[in-house]
């Protein structure tokens, strides 16, 4: 197949193109500034993914078999706490202006990609996120309505909208991942044991996942 990665120097997104380059996919990468390496057998393609008609025009003239979105934002623009998105993306981008809010880089670009692609053969997966689901009970309700600070609780009306938006559509696969780990990323270990062991106890905490799993499962999703 003929793969795109939306946000391919990320941490997901870089994982996601190597899995895909080792099972012989053509594979192409988009991100606004090329990394200093590029996955070997990776096409890297810099575009900004905000660029309604730059994109439209590229992914028509290019007719990718498949287009996985990872570019996500943790900490948006509209937070003091933008800076600690080095320790949760791989890209170590930061929202350096306020054209970088969850409206834009979550729900705006993801629903571009859909809209675009919407019409024709071409699969579609978008990230989510495993906590959009507190939503689903009352419990978790009550825990998001009273503890989680308002920046968060847009992040996760983005993703809700966006998850609403695409979810029926036959060519659209949406992942729903919490914390996200490698082994090497000693500072994540403790809270990756925390949630773990919480996932058992309490309908708030949602298991993790080491990245080259999910990422082998993203692959995997685009063979049905």
């Amino acid at each position: 197949m003929k793969i795109l990665v939306l946000g391919g120097s990320g941490f997901i997104g870089s994982q996601v193109c190597v899995k895909a380059v080792s099972e012989g996919h053509e594979v192409h990468a988009l991100g606004r500034n090329k990394p200093n390496k590029v996955p070997e057998g990776v096409n890297w393609v810099s575009k900004d993914a905000l660029d309604y008609e730059g994109m439209k025009s590229f992914l028509q003239k290019e007719s990718f078999d498949a287009v996985v979105n990872c570019i996500g934002i943790l900490f948006d623009y509209s937070t003091p706490l933008r800076r600690l998105n080095k320790l949760f993306s791989g890209s170590n981008s930061v929202a350096l202006n306020n054209n970088e809010t969850y409206s834009n880089i979550i729900e705006g670009i993801s629903l571009n990609i859909y809209h675009i692609l919407k019409d024709t053969d071409c699969k579609m997966v978008f990230m989510s996120a495993a906590e959009t689901k507190w939503r689903e009970k009352k419990t978790t309700r009550l825990f998001e309505r009273i503890f989680i600070p308002k920046f968060l609780k847009e992040y996760l009306k983005r993703k809700r909208f966006v998850d609403d938006t695409v979810s029926e559509h036959e060519n659209v696969s949406i992942f729903y991942p919490s914390i996200v780990y490698r082994w090497n990323q000693f500072w994540k270990l403790p809270v990756v044991l925390g949630f773990r062991l919480g996932s058992f106890i309490t309908p708030i905490l949602y298991n993790p996942i080491h990245v080259d799993k999910l990422s082998h499962n993203i692959v995997q999703t685009l063979y049905r």
